[in-house]
């Protein structure tokens, strides 16, 4: 954490009609600030070498010269939070914080402070007031992740959860802000079951996450029962259609489904036109029904990319209806914007090299290549993961009791 700094300012100089003993005293101020800053400069050369205590005692100096001087207060500050000293830091941020209140940082780290004191109202309300302000990245994401900590311990799960979308943006790569989405984005969808169980659990939202619950665990012929069950309940619902639609093309094994998938992806779009997930999975049904139905494909890839451009899955459906045709130079702008809007889709890479290869472009063919063989080792890494998840997860089940009823 870089120490806290800023510009030292020296006094105006007085006029030169002031008198004498006015001049003299001016010299004496003179000569003090000059001692102030001596102290200050071999404190943060004492920094640079690693030699907190030295700097200490220089900043403690400055403040017997000056006990109003921000630098020196607020860099022992740092320094005792960095030891581990909490309530003397706090202590000097305290009295930082008194001379110049609207220093955010300060604030920030003040908070902090007080977390670890058990000190938790106070620390939630100096990191709630300093977390929007913030500037520096490394300060921003740690404030934010103990605020979202401290919002989760008191059940402020929607406060904790917009905290954590804001440090998602600024970070999305940082694993710890990732385990706080994921656990807060958890605790949230638990209490929104449980809320819903308590006021119908035989409605038509119940039967849909009983029916999203089934097809998590591979249940697709009893989702798809609820899914019908939700439509009874509530034929306008929105995205009900869409669900069974999904639940029908699922390993599916008939026309009969494949029609009724089609049928619900088109009562999804009367209800909704804007649904643009409805729109490239109709194009994606048609697109696999082979080359009588390229064109229906086409259109709804288009009508989509009409509605949202920046949406990754119709760009690469426009891309696998424009190879279907054997318009091989019009596919790769489609397939390239796919991969600048989802780059981990490895399905998109792999497309993007074969057609640079039929296009006789090798030296593209072979770097994307490389990336969707890289993607793929990734995913496959994920998915061990997760099978051992799941294999520790039946491990860990209690035996069944051997007394007899």
């Amino acid at each position: 954490m870089r120490i806290f700094s800023r510009q030292w300012t020296c006094p105006v100089a007085f006029l030169s009609m002031v008198s004498l003993s006015t001049l003299s005293y001016s010299q004496m101020i003179d000569s003090k600030e000059r001692e102030v800053q001596s102290d200050l400069q071999r404190a943060q050369e004492a920094l640079k070498v690693n030699d907190p205590d030295t700097a200490v005692r220089e900043y403690r100096a400055v403040l017997q010269l000056d006990p109003s001087n921000i630098d020196a207060s607020a860099n022992l500050g740092v320094i005792a939070f960095m030891q581990g000293r909490y309530a003397e830091a706090a202590e000097s941020f305290r009295q930082v914080l008194k001379l110049q209140p609207d220093i955010w940082k300060i604030q920030a780290l003040l908070g902090m402070c007080e977390k670890r004191l058990g000190h938790f109202t106070s620390a939630r309300s100096w990191l709630e007031k300093s977390f929007p302000h913030l500037q520096e990245l490394k300060l921003k994401i740690q404030a934010g992740l103990e605020l979202a900590e401290l919002d989760y311990q008191v059940g402020e799960l929607g406060k904790s959860a917009e905290v954590i979308n804001t440090l998602r943006q600024i970070d999305p790569k940082n694993l710890d802000v990732i385990y706080s989405a994921y656990r807060t984005y958890s605790d949230l969808a638990d209490s929104a079951l449980n809320a819903i169980a308590l006021l119908d659990p035989e409605s038509a939202r119940m039967h849909l996450i009983i029916a999203e619950h089934l097809i998590n665990e591979g249940d697709r012929d009893g989702a798809i029962l609820q899914y019908k069950k939700v439509l009874e309940l509530a034929p306008q619902l929105p995205g009900a259609h869409f669900e069974l639609a999904e639940a029908l093309l699922q390993k599916s094994k008939t026309q009969a489904e494949r029609e009724e998938a089609e049928n619900d992806f088109k009562a999804e779009l009367a209800l909704n036109p804007g649904n643009i997930n409805a729109e490239c999975r109709l194009g994606d049904l048609y697109l696999s029904a082979g080359n009588t139905r390229l064109d229906d494909a086409y259109k709804s890839y288009a009508r989509a990319l009409q509605l949202q451009p920046d949406f990754a899955s119709a760009q690469l459906g426009m891309g696998k209806v424009l190879i279907r045709m054997g318009k091989n130079q019009e596919a790769l702008a489609p397939l390239r914007e796919a991969a600048r809007l989802d780059p981990i889709d490895s399905t998109t890479h792999y497309l993007l090299a074969q057609t640079f290869r039929r296009l006789g472009q090798t030296a593209d063919a072979d770097r994307e290549l490389k990336i969707f063989e890289g993607l793929e080792n990734s995913i496959k890494k994920i998915r061990e993961v997760y099978q051992e998840m799941h294999q520790l997860g039946h491990e860990e089940e209690p035996p069944e009791s051997g007394l007899q009823q």
